[in-house]
């Protein structure tokens, strides 16, 4: 595959869930007054919601498919996987309110860590990641 190729594949949704997690996280930033603080122990929710829960899981996975990519030099899985972090940040992000929740600032800490993740996949296969969509 091409490495052209790679990067459109993995640049529409890859970019825009980026964009959509850096949006997200600046708009929180400007909020009340813990904005931008970290999670404390008070702030996490008690039971996680389904996208959450899914959103955690792929982000976890994110050094083992950057070591097996590594290791197999299979660099499409990268891609394969920005893509299905993004589905999942999408279905996440769609599904429930970030700002202004009772649980902002661990949402907002979660859509961080999906910004920093994506934007690393990108950057190692190529591809800039956007400040803000």
């Amino acid at each position: 595959m091409a490495p052209g190729f790679v990067a459109a594949a993995v640049g529409g949704s890859g970019r825009v869930a980026d964009g959509r997690a850096a949006a997200g996280a600046a708009e929180g930033e400007g909020e009340g007054e813990g904005a931008g603080a970290e999670v404390g122990a008070g702030e996490t929710p008690t039971e996680l919601a389904a996208e959450e829960r899914d959103l955690i899981k792929r982000l976890l996975e994110f050094p083992l498919v950057v070591a097996e990519s590594a290791e197999r030099r299979a660099p499409h899985a990268i891609p394969i996987y920005a893509i299905r972090l993004a589905d999942d940040f999408h279905r996440f992000y769609h599904e429930h309110r970030v700002v202004g929740s009772e649980t902002e600032a661990f949402r907002l800490t979660l859509a961080r860590a999906t910004q920093s993740v994506i934007a690393r996949a990108l950057d190692l296969i190529g591809v800039e990641a956007p400040e803000r969509m």
